[in-house]
């Protein structure tokens, strides 16, 4: 069993009403968990839960928003918390099987309905498992596969001209991707790989306001 506890720190140039540098954006990390050796050490198990939270991150003052750039100053206000759990798996079962699983479960909450953006971006949800095995009988070669795993995300980009919010989504999806590989002997090996064997269209990410779909099915020898 272990626990961690970290706290982070990052100046700011932002200023207040009054003129004054605003405090230090401050941050405080906490983490539970324990790890186990399964199997005659053959299989590692870990699980943990983690709690993160910042505090002081500049916000615009309203008092000043209808002001220019430069005219602008800003408060403190609690930033983003974010709690949840992780659990994997790696090792091998069984005499040819090696296998790695991970899932990942976190919710992020703010007070400030800003930072609700950050929220809708970010998956909740991460599951990746891998496998690959040899062969009894033709003990050369080594088949696998991998599947990932993310919950949807969606960005709200703007407003049009006739009040319409524009929102672009990602629904959730999973990848899977397969391999061959075969030992013609000690210093030569051919391998196979085929990505995204379903070929599912998704974009990377949701972070700026543009994006860039992943690769469609895809090999390689």
């Amino acid at each position: 069993a272990y626990a961690s506890y970290t706290e982070t720190f990052l100046s700011q140039t932002e200023q207040d009403i009054n003129n004054n540098m605003l405090d230090p954006i401050t941050g405080a990390s906490r983490e539970v968990g324990a790890k186990a050796e399964l199997f005659d050490g053959r299989l590692v198990a870990s699980v943990a839960y983690f709690d993160i939270e910042q505090t002081n991150v500049a916000k615009l003052d309203p008092q000043t928003a209808a002001l220019g750039p430069d005219e602008q100053r800003f408060i403190g206000t609690d930033g983003i918390k974010s709690t949840g759990y992780e659990i994997e798996l790696a090792g091998q079962i069984g005499d040819n099987t090696q296998v790695s699983f991970g899932v990942t479960d976190f919710d992020i909450k703010s007070d400030d309905p800003a930072d609700k953006v950050v929220a809708d971006y970010t998956p909740e949800q991460l599951v990746k498992l891998a496998l690959t095995h040899s062969l009894a009988s033709i003990p050369k070669l080594t088949i696998g596969a991998s599947a990932n795993y993310q919950s949807d995300i969606r960005r709200e980009q703007g407003v049009l001209p006739s009040g319409e919010m524009i929102v672009t989504e990602q629904p959730a999806y999973t990848l899977i991707n397969l391999m061959a590989r075969y030992e013609i002997n000690e210093n030569v090996s051919i391998s196979l790989n085929a990505n995204n064997v379903t070929d599912e269209k998704y974009l990377n990410s949701l972070y700026w306001a543009q994006g860039y779909y992943g690769a469609p099915a895809n090999y390689s020898a």
